[in-house]
């Protein structure tokens, strides 16, 4: 199971994220045209190597999370909401490996007039 079928999993499960942005709104590749708010998970993956032995640990990744709404702070108020839900909580999966997400950053962009980007960024392990 991906990280990204992991968290999509646990936020349709989750009231509480639902609540803030419907799972048929949270996709994990860019989505242009889709209705406002909505979000996208992209993840980049970093896989350490341990010198001494050359053994590789478990798969760690960094989680750019892209929430898109049409009023900034509508966004930031929401942004807020869904790291709270995510940071620091373990998340098992079917397969008996457990799912970290630690937050580290915070960043926004206003890619066109009535357009704003509020951006979490997440250091995850899967292990």
């Amino acid at each position: 199971m991906s990280v990204e079928e992991i968290l999509l999993r646990r936020w349709g499960a989750s009231d509480s994220l639902c609540e803030i942005v419907p799972v048929s709104r949270v996709f994990s590749s860019t989505m242009a045209g889709a209705k406002k708010p909505f979000i996208v998970l992209l993840r980049e993956i970093v896989k350490p190597t341990y010198p001494t032995t050359g053994t590789t640990g478990p798969a760690t990744f960094t989680l750019r999370l892209e929430l898109h709404h049409d009023s900034f702070d509508a966004a930031e108020e929401m942004l807020d909401r869904v790291v709270a839900e995510l940071n620091g909580v373990r998340f098992p999966t079917d397969d008996g490996r457990t799912l970290i997400l630690r937050f580290v950053a915070r960043h926004h962009n206003r890619p066109g007039e009535t357009d704003w980007t509020c951006i979490a960024e997440f250091r995850g392990m899967l292990g």
